[in-house]
C-alpha cells in the first residue's frame, strides 16, 4: 500500500485535530488564544470598564424574561458578601449558592394573583420549557403538603432538604443552559468576550454531568468579584473610585436631604 507523504500526514492530523476540538465545543481561534496565554495570567478589568459592559448587558439585552436580570443580582450578592482580599483576585461562585439566591429572589414571585389565578410571568413563551421550570421547582418547594405554605426557603431547606436539593440541583442545570450561557452576549455584536468568566463551555444542551465535571462552579475574572460588588449601595468601593463626601458648615446639611432639612435623627 502507497505511504502518504510527510505534508500529507500532518494536514490529515490537523484535520484530525480540529476535528475533535468540534466536538469537544471549541473553536480553533480559542484554543489558539488559549494555548498563546497559557502561564500569563489576565490582567484585572477596570472597574469603570466592568461598569460600561455590565449597563450593555443591561441597555442591549431583550425585555422578553428577568432571568439574566436575577443571576446578575444574585452575583453581586454573592460578591459582596465573599469579597476577596485583594481587589486582582478571581472568585470562584460555587452554583448551588447562586441558585439559592435566585430561589429566594423568585420565592415572592410565584405567589398566584387572587383575580387571575396565576403567577406574575417572568418571560414570554413561560409556560412550558426552561422557562417555566424554575419558577415551577420553586412553587413546587413553596407549597407544603397539605395546606401548609413554606414561607421561607429556609424553612423549605429545613423541613424537606432532600426536595430542596432536588430542586435546587434541576434549576442549576437551566441556570448553565439558559441565563450563564447568555448573560454576556450582548445584543447585535457578533464578537464577543466573555468580562465576567469564562463561558466557553456551556451550550444548550449541557448535561449535568458535564458541569460536575467543572466543579459545579463558575470562576469570576481577576477585578470581577471587587467591580460587582461595588455595584451594590452601601458596597465598600476603593478608595480611588469613591465620590467625595460635600463638607457642609457646622449645623447645615446637603440640600439634596429630606426636604433640605436635617437627616433623619438629626433635628
Amino acid at each position: 500500500m502507497r505511504r502518504c507523504s510527510a505534508p500529507a500526514r500532518v494536514a490529515r492530523r490537523r484535520w484530525h485535530f480540529i476535528q475533535a476540538l468540534a466536538r469537544a465545543g471549541t473553536t480553533w481561534k480559542h484554543f489558539a488564544v488559549s494555548w498563546h496565554c497559557k502561564g500569563v495570567p489576565e490582567p484585572p478589568i477596570d472597574p469603570l470598564v466592568l461598569g460600561q459592559r455590565v449597563v450593555g448587558i443591561l441597555e442591549t439585552g431583550r425585555r422578553t424574561a428577568t432571568y439574566k436580570l436575577a443571576v446578575l443580582s444574585a452575583l453581586i450578592d454573592y460578591c459582596v458578601e465573599h469579597l476577596p482580599e485583594t481587589s486582582r483576585a478571581p472568585l470562584d461562585v460555587p452554583l448551588d449558592e447562586l441558585a439559592d439566591r435566585v430561589i429566594e429572589l423568585y420565592w415572592r414571585q410565584v405567589v398566584p394573583f387572587e383575580s387571575l389565578k396565576h403567577r406574575l410571568y417572568q418571560s414570554t413563551g413561560e409556560k412550558s420549557g426552561d422557562r417555566a421550570l424554575i419558577l415551577d421547582e420553586i412553587a413546587q418547594l413553596r407549597s407544603g403538603p397539605g395546606k401548609h405554605v413554606r414561607r421561607t426557603p429556609a424553612v423549605a431547606r429545613k423541613r424537606a432538604r432532600t426536595e430542596y436539593e432536588n430542586a435546587r440541583s434541576r434549576i442549576v442545570h437551566v441556570l448553565v443552559r439558559q441565563p450563564l450561557h447568555r448573560l454576556q452576549k450582548l445584543t447585535g455584536k457578533d464578537e464577543q468576550s466573555a468580562f465576567l468568566y469564562d463561558d466557553s463551555w456551556m451550550h444548550d444542551r449541557i448535561s449535568k454531568r458535564e458541569i460536575d465535571k467543572r466543579g459545579n462552579k463558575i470562576q469570576l475574572k481577576a477585578g470581577v468579584a471587587t467591580g460587582l460588588a461595588g455595584f451594590r449601595p452601601g458596597a465598600a468601593w476603593p478608595r480611588s473610585h469613591r465620590r467625595p463626601r460635600p463638607r457642609c458648615p457646622a449645623g447645615e446639611y446637603p440640600a439634596d436631604t429630606a426636604a433640605g432639612g436635617p437627616p433623619p435623627g438629626r433635628a
